[in-house]
């Protein structure tokens, strides 16, 4: 994966500020803005896979960005249902305490009892929605790239094409997830310290737009047909 031009490709543009300033102010308008964004991030990783010189779209067609950012909404609520579910059994254990008065009556010794007993409960029906939120974390770039490929929702719900694709390429995605992160902690969590987060806008739309590339490069190398 070519890192250095995922994180400076943007700047090679000749109108990449009018470009970055427009996704920037479209970040900060609620749902629509933000949708659109999404959808332009899939534009890019079309444009990278296609070996596309410029590789960062114009504006021209927010309708049809947004439509795409919409879908990728729907399907990452499709596949977050499980999580949800699973979430349910912690959260009605969490209401345990409001009953300990009635359940251990003045019995200081059964309150601690119960009291420890439903903190146990909670972390340990916490841990699978926490795992999966993990591997939710780690489809993410799979799903970015169906919908990049067909712009169909459908097939970003065939889970054994998903899971197939996302195992063949579990390297690549793990370390494209793992730089932007780090990129997060180590440019913009300091830079947005230092400016009082002014800084925050601009950065997260530049590593949304990096993290586009890397996706797109995935999908690429994906595409291009094994040497013989």
């Amino acid at each position: 994966m070519d890192f250095g031009q995922a994180f400076t490709y943007i700047f090679k543009d000749e109108e990449w500020i009018k470009k970055v300033l427009l996704g920037i102010v479209l970040s900060i308008v609620p749902i629509f803005g933000q949708l659109a964004l999404t959808g332009y991030i899939i534009v890019v990783i079309r444009n990278v896979k296609a070996n596309d010189p410029r590789p960062l779209p114009d504006w021209n067609e927010i309708g049809q960005y947004f439509m795409d950012g919409l879908k990728l909404f729907v399907v990452s609520l499709i596949y977050s249902l499980p999580a949800l579910i699973l979430a349910c059994p912690a959260m009605l254990v969490g209401f345990l305490p409001a009953f300990l008065p009635l359940l251990a009556g003045d019995e200081p010794r059964m309150a601690l009892a119960l009291t420890g007993i439903s903190t146990i409960l909670i972390l340990a029906l916490s841990l699978l929605p926490m795992l999966y939120s993990f591997f939710l974390t780690f489809l993410s770039p799979v799903l970015l790239i169906r919908l990049a490929e067909t712009g169909e929702i459908s097939d970003c719900l065939r889970f054994k094409e998903v899971m197939r694709f996302a195992f063949a390429n579990i390297g690549p995605l793990i370390i494209a997830l793992l730089v932007v992160s780090a990129a997060a902690l180590i440019i913009v969590a300091p830079t947005a310290m230092l400016t009082l987060g002014l800084s925050t806008l601009p950065l997260t739309v530049w590593l949304q737009l990096v993290f586009g590339h890397l996706c797109g490069q995935i999908a690429r190398k994906v595409a291009q047909p094994a040497a013989i």
